[in-house]
């Protein structure tokens, strides 16, 4: 996201946490990280009673599975709080994971491609790991709402100090000390 001097001011009417920015800090802390830990206890429990005697390689996919969602609830629990607070980092921490979401599908997806066929080719799984986080990450990229929040730099944070006016008089007429 490009933060040039014409894109400084800042808005009231699109700026803040609100709207569909709103949705993605919601959806990144609470909606998608409770989605894939209850997917994660499912699937847990399926393997525990039903898949008990499937070879260890299995198991060991499994694990890499749920390693891959772990990453994917903290990244997107981080990056939502970060969006939130209004950190400087935080669209771009956001946008790294949402543009990192296809690739660990498609590895969670490989994981398993010994014992089912991989998903890739599905419509609804390229809707939810490909188009949605690509369409997310556009969004950060594009909106004037993501902009006024996080581009507008107040003077004291910007790193530039204003210089200060002589006070008095004999300060005016040069007669202070070096």
């Amino acid at each position: 996201m490009l933060c040039g001097r014409t894109q400084m001011k800042k808005t009231s009417d699109l700026a803040g946490i609100r709207g569909w920015l709103l949705l993605l800090c919601v959806s990144l802390t609470v909606i998608r990280p409770a989605v894939l830990v209850l997917a994660d206890i499912r699937a847990h429990a399926v393997i525990a009673t039903r898949l008990s005697h499937l070879p260890g390689r299995f198991l060991l996919a499994f694990t890499g599975a749920i390693v891959l969602d772990c990453y994917s609830v903290v990244v997107s629990m981080v990056s939502g709080a970060a969006l939130w607070r209004r950190e400087k980092y935080a669209v771009k921490l956001t946008q790294l994971y949402l543009l990192s979401i296809p690739v660990v599908s498609y590895i969670g997806q490989q994981l398993f491609s010994p014992w089912k066929p991989s998903r890739a080719a599905d419509p609804e799984w390229v809707l939810r790991a490909v188009a949605a986080p690509l369409l997310w990450a556009w969004y950060l990229q594009r909106s004037r709402r993501v902009r006024n929040t996080f581009c507008y730099m107040p003077l004291e944070t910007s790193g530039v100090v204003p210089q200060q006016a002589p006070h008095s008089a004999s300060a005016a007429a040069g007669n202070e000390m070096p």
